[in-house]
């Protein structure tokens, strides 16, 4: 009964949302259709609550655009292999499908060590391929260890999407989410998501490549490791090819044992981007200690485009040495920093000596006048997100 009842709560909330969702989502009906799956089952299955599918690829193929695909953990991970229509074909949605654990409320209580379903892809690069407007909550995303490179949800050419409460594990230099080539991006969200390596190969968190006209949503999210491994980057957003907002909060990075290359936590790198990038950075934790060879907490680099970027509130622990911000060769474009004393830890801005401690904001004559903030949100001054 609880389960049933925490099934209902969920669907509940999904209503209630659905009326805020944009155009891709709007052409789903008010009863959407939900299916069940569960590899426990030593059936078939019809992918009913009684009588669950035995097999996510064939839920997924089943299930139409629009449509609710519940999971339960199961007695094994859960191989896109298995029924895949091709070899190394992930777990691809359709446009608008949700795919949510029936155990979603679980990860509130124990967010790395959950007794969530567990997906995996044996012979592909990547676990999941979203759609337009896809959900994926609730699961632990391991990429199969024997790939070099693998990754754990990709974002290719999409518009829409929400990726929340996931543990996603990474190895042999394994990415966690990939978002490229999405001309329409529109809103795009990671919330409260676990993002760890495994081991020490250089592993990262997100990256947004070539994407544009967004509202990017980075919140409450844990960037790190496990006692074997850690991450060596957090975010990366480089070639924005048009206007992308960026609001990155209450996340904690942590790189504590990453002796194989240099770390960042958040890195602009838009060398040949065209468009305005706005991003509001606030409440964030870094801490990187001698082993990680950091190269920045918060870094902004190369010759950005017109650039409107805030910086409230966000602790940064390096080493002696190396900057928490690092603000290198942006004397070519338009570009305005808003950085208060609410930061705390090293500034290095055009490749100057350190200020260590940071005794005030450094000094900058911006071209453009004025910081545009997103349309459907704004920082207060506290730094918390409020509704416009």
């Amino acid at each position: 009964m609880f389960l049933i009842r925490c099934i209902v709560r969920q669907l509940v909330l999904l209503l209630l949302f659905a009326d805020t969702c944009f155009s891709a989502c709007a052409v789903c009906p008010a009863d959407r259709t939900i299916w069940f799956v569960n590899n426990a089952n030593p059936l078939t299955g019809d992918g009913s609550y009684n009588n669950p599918f035995s097999n996510l690829q064939i839920a997924i193929a089943t299930a139409g655009d629009c449509d609710l695909i519940y999971v339960f953990p199961g007695d094994s991970p859960y191989d896109a292999q298995d029924h895949a229509p091709s070899m190394g074909q992930p777990f691809s949605l359709k446009p608008n499908q949700r795919l949510l654990s029936t155990t979603l409320e679980a990860f509130q209580l124990c967010p790395q060590n959950c007794s969530l379903p567990v997906l995996t892809n044996t012979q592909g690069d990547a676990v999941i391929n979203l759609s337009n407007n896809n959900q994926v909550s609730g699961f632990i995303i391991s990429p199969d260890t024997r790939q070099f490179g693998p990754l754990g949800i990709a974002a290719d050419g999409i518009s829409q999407a929400t990726i929340s409460h996931n543990v996603l594990l990474l190895s042999h230099t394994g990415l966690g989410i990939s978002v490229l080539n999405c001309p329409q991006l529109d809103v795009f969200t990671v919330q409260q998501c676990s993002i760890l390596g495994t081991d020490n190969t250089q592993n990262q968190g997100i990256h947004f490549i070539q994407s544009a006209n967004g509202i990017i949503t980075i919140t409450q999210n844990v960037f790190g490791g496990t006692s074997s491994g850690s991450l060596n980057m957090g975010i990366f957003i480089t070639r924005c090819t048009g206007d992308n907002e960026y609001f990155i909060a209450e996340n904690s990075f942590s790189f504590t044992a990453n002796p194989s290359g240099s770390a960042v936590g958040i890195l602009f790198y838009t060398q040949m981007s065209t468009g305005k990038q706005t991003a509001v950075v606030t409440d964030n934790q870094i801490v990187m200690t001698a082993d990680s060879l950091p190269a920045g907490g918060i870094a902004f680099l190369n010759d950005l485009t017109p650039a409107c970027l805030t910086l409230h509130n966000n602790t940064v622990s390096t080493p002696v040495n190396f900057p928490g911000y690092f603000i290198w060769n942006i004397s070519n474009v338009p570009f305005l920093l808003d950085f208060d004393n609410s930061n705390k830890g090293v500034f290095l801005v055009n490749a100057t000596t350190p200020n260590s401690p940071l005794p005030a904001p450094p000094s900058f004559t911006p071209i453009n006048p004025t910081c545009p903030l997103s349309s459907l949100r704004r920082v207060s001054e506290t730094g918390k997100m409020q509704d416009s």
